[in-house]
């Protein structure tokens, strides 16, 4: 995976972990003149995000082939109950920390 690709998911992780984290608390920060514009486009972007994050981060753990069928399923299944805590850990894990590909074998001589 690309560091581009993999600070990008970085970036969408911390967004969805403060949207997860304004949801629960109420609280978005917009005056009431302003609500209506910014809040339903800022709430929907937001929410398109986090589902973004939750797939992408899903298909990255039923896919990776260092982990064990429990762990994968262990890992949605935090993510799914526990998303703002279990997001930034997984993506540091299982994102960040993965080696860059490699190139094939075989190639130019």
């Amino acid at each position: 995976m690309r560091a581009l690709l993999k600070f990008a998911l970085g970036l969408m992780s911390v967004w969805a972990v403060l949207y997860a984290f304004a949801a629960l608390g109420g609280d978005f920060g917009f005056s009431d003149e302003l609500r209506p514009v910014l809040g339903t486009a800022l709430r929907g972007a937001s929410i398109l995000n986090v589902i973004a994050v939750f797939a992408a981060f899903t298909y990255l753990a039923m896919r990776s082939p260092g982990m064990r069928a429990v762990e994968k399923t262990g890992w949605v299944f935090a993510m799914l109950f526990f998303f703002p805590f279990v997001v930034p850990a997984f993506w540091y894990l299982h994102v960040w920390r993965t080696a860059p590909a490699k190139p094939p074998a075989g190639g130019r001589q």
